[in-house]
């Protein structure tokens, strides 16, 4: 219901002030969900089975026993507990994020494991909901916190760790970079240093500076003390340290536009060397003044979200007090549009600490519901609590697609999308609102930079501008572009923009790139000779305009002895191919040419060399009768110059007989014979002896049947 219309309801129906008191005074009540009560927890909004409704993850520990759970969102909006197992976890974060752009939620864990001991792992979806564990390495932590955001802007989410490791490591605070390792996605090291290791603490993501390039926010205990600190992205792959807050530990952070004028500000609660703070400081243009202090916290946790759907941000907080009377704390503060918040006096809330709160319209009525975990004091506890009472949330209306443009700088590889801002009726300025997008490689998909999140407002996907058009810069690889933009309200409501004609997928725009591309290098050979069947062949691209647009390469290899193709077919995007099935005492050469959205170009100038397949070994006759004067005739090649030993053995292993000892050979094709004499010329007994060749990193053996 929009404020207009509430405000002609509560004129029409003064009388009937007890259902306006409702209205105007709306509450959160406890859904009485059973779900498992935690503590040193953390909990995460998904929608992991893609069926339009969110679900829940959650770790953390019960005073007992760890758990890791996933509540599926079912009938009548209850969550039911999925059966898979997942690492039981406490001390740290899980986060929802689509880290293989294949369309589905994947999660990123971390914590401390029921022996005690620091974890992190990624878990990817299987597509229906069910997660397996990829195995990718990365440093265990503890007292840890983790966070999904596209860095480097190439589309993939790259992921920020920080936390204590296990013994001789001590606290870190890293960022993983997404990256494809023989056809796998996986992740490495970015070996960023900049940023200052801390544990107990909070990381997130956003362009707080509002240049496209996703900077850093960390806070929590460092070597040097407790720290907040505010990291911009320089966009080379470095960060430059911009702002220091209010050093806590113990701590939680938070970006939110909650003056709604395009600048992402920041909440930061937790302790302070002898006391504690909650504290929202606001960005002034890329820099940040304040703090506008509220009731301090610690062990704490935050999240922005308009509970009262009067189009501004409003933070709810949970955490430990200090102070003569020390307790648990949950409150909601309320944004009174002036730039000043003020307790907002509801009292539902279970008074938590040690736990984790995360807002979402779980049950997609238009308002936002609360998720909390934490530790009350008599133990823990998991609630999910219920808006009630509020206006509902008008969802935005989306761009209008012809606003929709795209540019790509084929020389750089970077795909540039703009679009206008979209409106929403309690959102106001339209600056106040936030953007999701993706960018597919086909009409409908998000392979390329995924629109696959969990709870809006984590600053992995946020995208803020003080201006009326909206722009982002990816550097990108494909033969086109198809894409959308979502628009995002402060009560999380959201739409895409207006159907595109024909394309299946609201407002989608195209980009292709019709320029073939140039012909790539000669492919290289490995040698002139080789004794394997597999051969691979490796080429270069040139760096001419648009060779960043290929996505894939056509390789051709032909036998030069009698003119077949051996393979002829498309590689994708690599530069090297392995082409098994060769022939002995035959040579292949090769030729390729490149792929864009422009179609293939050219092919290579000529063809590669060629190499040949040759055996190292190799009898001619193995079956021998020596007093018929019948001799074996062994034959060898020898591809690279090296000292060569060729000795023949009964089947004990004993020596027989020494054709070449240690000897060095250039390379060509030998001949040895054996006439079945050992070294003292004598004649050796009826039987199967082994004909054993020892060159430079390569051996070989055959038999020989000896007939008296």
């Amino acid at each position: 219901m929009s404020r207009k219309k509430f405000l002609i309801l509560f004129i029409v129906l003064v009388g009937l002030g007890s259902i306006i008191k409702i209205a105007e005074s709306g509450t959160l009540s406890d859904s009485g969900m059973g779900l498992t009560n935690l503590y040193n927890s953390s909990v995460a909004w998904g929608d992991i089975d893609n069926d339009g409704d969110f679900d829940l993850a959650m770790m953390g520990w019960d005073g007992t026993n760890k758990y890791f759970q996933i509540y599926e969102n079912g009938a009548n909006n209850g969550l039911s507990l999925s059966p898979q197992s997942l690492t039981a976890l406490s001390h740290g974060c899980v986060s929802f994020g689509d880290y293989d752009r294949d369309g589905d939620l994947d999660l990123a864990i971390t914590g401390k494991d029921i022996e005690g001991n620091g974890t992190t792992k990624i878990y990817q979806n299987n597509g229906n909901g069910n997660f397996s564990d990829t195995g990718i390495e990365m440093i265990d932590v503890y007292d840890s916190a983790l966070a999904w955001g596209d860095y480097d802007n190439d589309g993939d989410l790259d992921l920020a760790v920080i936390g204590s490791g296990m013994m001789g490591i001590g606290k870190i605070a890293k960022i993983y970079e997404n990256y494809e390792k023989e056809g796998v996605i996986t992740f490495k090291d970015s070996e960023i240093i900049d940023l200052t290791p801390v544990a107990s603490g909070y990381v997130a993501w956003a362009d707080y500076d509002n240049d496209g390039w996703l900077d850093i926010a960390i806070c929590g205990d460092s070597i040097g003390g407790y720290v907040s600190e505010i990291w911009k992205n320089d966009g080379d792959g470095s960060f430059t340290k911009t702002d220091d807050l209010t050093g806590v530990y113990n701590s939680s952070l938070a970006w939110g536009d909650y003056n709604n004028d395009g600048w992402l500000d920041i909440a930061i609660c937790g302790d302070t060397i002898g006391e504690c703070v909650s504290e929202i400081w606001k960005n002034d243009g890329g820099t940040f003044s304040g703090p506008q202090s509220l009731d301090g916290v610690y062990n704490s946790s935050l999240a922005w979200g308009d509970y009262d759907n009067d189009g501004d941000l409003d933070l709810v907080v949970t955490g430990l007090t200090s102070g003569p009377e020390p307790g648990p704390s949950s409150k909601i503060y309320r944004n009174k549009g002036d730039g000043t918040f003020e307790d907002s006096g509801i009292l539902d809330l279970t008074p938590v600490d040690l736990g984790s709160v995360a807002w979402c319209d779980y049950d997609g009525d238009k308002d936002i519901d609360l998720a909390l975990t934490g530790d009350s004091g008599s133990g823990a506890v998991t609630k999910i609590y219920m808006s009630d009472g509020f206006p509902e949330n008008n969802l935005p209306k989306p761009p209008e697609s012809s606003s929709l443009k795209a540019e790509y700088n084929s020389a750089d590889g970077e795909l540039t999308i703009s679009w206008s801002s979209g409106s929403d009726t309690e959102t106001d300025p339209a600056t106040g609102l936030y953007y999701n997008f993706r960018i597919g490689s086909e009409p409908g998909k998000d392979d390329l930079v995924a629109a696959r999140y969990g709870s809006p407002l984590l600053g992995n996907f946020i995208s803020k501008s003080t201006t009326t058009v909206h722009t982002r810069t990816f550097t990108l690889y494909a033969k086109g572009y198809y894409w959308s933009v979502q628009v995002i309200d402060t009560g999380l409501g959201c739409s895409w923009s207006q159907e595109g004609e024909g394309s299946g997928w609201s407002g989608e725009d195209q980009y292709h790139d019709d320029t073939p591309p140039p012909a790539p290098e000669t492919p290289t050979d490995e040698g002139e000779y080789t004794y394997n069947t597999t051969i691979r062949f490796s080429w270069t691209q040139n760096n001419s305009d648009p060779q960043t647009a290929i996505y894939n390469y056509r390789l051709q290899v032909e036998s030069q002895e009698d003119g077949k193709i051996k393979f002829d077919g498309s590689v994708g995007d690599v530069k090297s191919y392995n082409v098994s099935g060769c022939e002995y005492n035959k040579t292949y050469k090769a030729r390729v040419k490149a792929q864009s959205g422009g179609g293939y170009g050219d092919w290579s100038a000529d063809w590669s060399n060629g190499i040949m397949v040759v055996r190292l070994l190799d009898i001619s006759y193995n079956l021998i009768h020596p007093r018929k004067g019948e001799e074996a005739t062994i034959k060898y090649f020898i591809i690279s110059s090296a000292k060569v030993n060729l000795k023949i053995y009964n089947l004990m292993g004993e020596l027989v007989r020494s054709l070449v000892d240690n000897q060095y050979k250039a390379v060509d094709d030998y001949v040895e014979t054996w006439s079945g004499e050992n070294e003292k010329g004598s004649t050796v007994a009826s039987g199967i002896y082994l004909v054993h060749i020892e060159v430079e990193g390569e051996s070989a053996t055959e038999k020989i049947c000896v007939v008296k």
